[in-house]
């Protein structure tokens, strides 16, 4: 604790000449290994499979909500190749979800697609980030970041945050640190998120909810949804087919 509040100081004191960014635009990219993410079925495919997926988002915030979406809809993409005899067929889905969270009240709500369908998750009770501060530190399109690490039961989060934007969200809904996230590595470092570009703008409220449609469903409904579903697809292709999915 007493490390923790010390780097935190240490960082504000070395602000106190720097004008602080409580609202604006982020752009994001992400980039996720594809390869290293496939299921231990599908490995034999993953030559036809490009190894990274990379795609641009934007954070909105303000110092009590943010959204989190891509610049704009994305279609998906369809890959056909041949191999051995083989044709082989696939869909590359763009990530069109988008993340809400409200900062004061903790909660946040999610437009999350699975097999063509839109749902609406809910979470009113946010998860907690057991965040530990590390020491480490770097520059993030000039602004100065705090390393923090969160370990899970199944993932360890990684996360670079600046004071110099006192607002605690960030890419994704991930947030509850003293400052902005600009950087992250998710499902241990297969997944990374780094700020590309901030802006200083003003940002209108009303814009701050999920604007697709879907289904309106609590965290623990979708998981459901998707073990379920996810169980009848094996079942269905598991003699004659195989459905490769990459979660984000």
């Amino acid at each position: 604790m007493k490390l923790y509040l010390s780097l935190i100081i240490a960082l504000l004191t070395g602000f106190s000449g720097v004008a602080q960014l409580t609202e604006g635009r982020i752009v994001y990219q992400e980039k996720i290994d594809v390869h290293a993410k496939l299921p231990e079925r599908a490995k034999q495919f993953k030559d036809m499979i490009p190894r990274y997926k990379e795609f641009n988002k934007e954070l909105l915030f303000n110092a009590d909500l943010s959204k989190y979406q891509s610049p704009e809809v994305e279609e998906d993409e369809v890959v056909e190749k041949q191999q051995g005899g083989m044709h082989m067929r696939f869909k590359q889905m763009k990530d069109n979800s988008e993340v809400v969270h409200d900062i004061k009240e903790q909660t946040r709500v999610e437009l999350k697609e699975f097999m063509g369908r839109n749902f609406v998750v809910v979470d009113e009770n946010e998860k907690p980030f057991n965040w530990k501060i590390g020491a480490g530190q770097k520059e993030i399109l000039g602004y100065v970041c705090q390393e923090a690490i969160h370990y899970g039961e199944k993932d360890t989060i990684l996360a670079w945050f600046t004071p110099q934007i006192p607002v605690s969200t960030g890419p994704r809904g991930v947030g509850k640190l003293p400052g902005m996230i600009l950087g992250l590595e998710l499902d241990n470092g297969l997944v990374t998120v780094m700020a590309t570009k901030i802006e200083e703008q003003e940002v209108d409220a009303k814009t701050m909810s999920i604007k697709g449609k879907g289904k309106k469903v609590t965290k623990e409904e979708f998981k459901a949804i998707v073990e379920e579903k996810t169980k009848e697809m094996e079942e269905q292709h598991g003699g004659n087919g195989m459905v490769i999915r990459v979660a984000r």
